[in-house]
């Protein structure tokens, strides 16, 4: 159930998402490139506190090109340090979206499971799949 304090770009995406309620939890052991962990962990210092912004996606294209038949992750959540808000949810399949998510908006049972990992800071970011949630470490 979404309440009222979902942000709109989270409305969308649950809608078209087709999230499993219980993902298994794996931590990632391939590499990530230095290049595309920077540009998630920067985050916080190249876009403002909106709700939601369209962002060009290329670099986390380039990053799964050649890995696993290139399959994107759905969702990448991070921690946010500005503001009100505790974690940026980028919305890789369905629209490009990067949203600041408040630290009293709900977000639906996968993406809360992996909003709690993310702000946890054994880990740089989730990458929340399909059929499971990987936790990437620096």
């Amino acid at each position: 159930m979404i309440t009222e304090k979902t942000t709109p770009a989270i409305i969308g995406l649950m809608h078209e998402s087709a999230l499993s309620m219980n993902l298994p939890i794996e931590e990632c052991r391939g590499n990530r490139s230095k290049n595309y962990i920077n540009w998630i962990r920067t985050l916080d210092e190249t876009h403002k506190i909106e709700t939601q912004e369209s962002y060009n996606f290329d670099i986390v294209q380039k990053e799964f090109a050649c890995s696993e038949a290139g399959i994107l992750p759905k969702f990448v959540l991070v921690r946010c340090h500005l503001g009100h808000h505790d974690v940026h949810l980028l919305d890789i399949t369905n629209g490009n979206f990067i949203s600041h998510i408040k630290k009293e908006d709900f977000l639906p049972a996968p993406l809360q499971n992996a909003r709690i990992l993310a702000k946890n800071y054994n880990y740089a970011f989730v990458e929340v799949y399909e059929d499971k949630i990987l936790l990437v470490r620096l």
